[in-house]
């Protein structure tokens, strides 16, 4: 064979490898720009979902945040309506005659006395009526068959209206100021544990 032709084979057959492995690189790199399309794919739709899930998040923030201040101004106005509701029962309270303020401290000590009390009052109370309901309300226990000893005391407090019941150094407090406040007090918590008990299940 011709040297001429050997050599032409030869860089034929060169021709051919080098072509051959063109291809197999072309077909590499194609392939691995497919799988980086695919990969840069999914990345951004990881990244979408991810932003769409911190969307979500920061939405659901701002509903529970908004429903919270609702709730409080709710509270707010609840309270402001309370409290004058409280102060207006306050006002009708202190201003009863006094028979009938007689009687509902008479009907307040029956059920709260066990016995052996001194009954404290203020000093304007012990002086207008502190006999005679100390005297109405054993002759009231007494006509419902029940003897509990009750004595008026000689101390006085600063309580307005209503009065204190004393025990082996242990006070009630059934002044109407106590009261009120702590019927006020019971009604709030109520009103708060209504507004606020179903908050992350709305």
């Amino acid at each position: 064979m011709a040297l001429k032709n050997i050599t032409n084979r030869i860089v034929k057959d060169a021709e051919k490898d080098a072509n051959q492995i063109i291809k197999e690189v072309e077909q590499k790199a194609e392939l691995i720009k497919k799988e980086k399309n695919e990969l840069a794919k999914k990345e951004a739709q990881v990244l979408l979902e991810k932003n769409e899930k911190k969307a979500k998040e920061i939405h659901q923030r701002i509903i529970a945040n908004a429903k919270l201040e609702a709730r409080k101004i709710a509270l707010g106005q609840k309270r402001d309506v309370i409290k004058k509701v409280f102060e207006e029962a306050k006002e009708k309270l202190y201003s009863i005659n006094q028979e009938n303020y007689i009687e509902m401290m008479m009907k307040l000590i029956e059920e709260n006395a066990s016995g052996n009390e001194e009954l404290i009052l203020s000093s304007q109370d012990k002086k207008t009526l502190g006999i005679q309901l100390i005297d109405r309300t054993k002759h009231s226990l007494e006509s419902k068959g029940k003897r509990i000893d009750i004595t008026l005391s000689d101390k006085t407090r600063d309580i307005g209206k209503g009065f204190i019941l004393y025990k082996d150094g242990i006070e009630l407090d059934f002044s109407f100021d106590n009261l009120i406040e702590s019927a006020k007090n019971d009604l709030e918590l109520n009103i708060i544990k209504e507004l606020f008990s179903g908050i992350n299940k709305k």
